[in-house]
């Protein structure tokens, strides 16, 4: 191991030295342009010689080529601003869109179950109607006497 860390030269790929048992050089990164079998060296970072853990990292001449249509950084995928799906209810309310939203379910489903008990309502006083409708052709009958037996 004391030979190891006694290495110490130029080599082929940079200077070769070791840390222990890591080798302590040069790490670059590079963008490859497979369509025309080129590359461009972005940002290299040199560890320290000293042995300690810190290095530097510098930007070279090369900047990023980015693939978006306008060759501008891309986005991460979060909004810039929160977007608002109801956006003029929760204006009219003067809310946050979460309490928009939670307002606007709370009154969807208040909305629905008024309009089923309005239907069953009026299913209801149909079916009554009806009964009370052929209640009458059950007269002198006996049936409607034993049925309310």
């Amino acid at each position: 191991m004391k030979h190891l860390q006694a290495t110490d030269f130029p080599g082929v790929s940079g200077h070769v030295l070791f840390d222990g048992p890591n080798r302590i050089g040069k790490i670059e990164v590079i963008q490859v342009w497979p369509k025309n079998d080129s590359f461009n060296v972005v940002r290299r970072y040199q560890m320290q010689k000293d042995g300690s853990k810190n290095g530097t990292l510098e930007k070279t001449n090369e900047s990023v080529r980015w693939l978006t249509p306008d060759g501008s950084v891309p986005t991460d995928g979060i909004p810039d601003a929160e977007v608002c799906n109801i956006e003029r209810f929760r204006a009219q309310l003067g809310v946050s869109c979460d309490v928009a939203i939670v307002i606007a379910n709370i009154l969807g489903i208040s909305g629905i179950a008024i309009l089923m008990f309005g239907v069953i309502y009026l299913f209801k006083r149909r079916y009554d109607k009806e009964v009370r409708a052929d209640a009458g052709s059950y007269e002198g009958t006996g049936t409607a006497a034993a049925a309310t037996c």
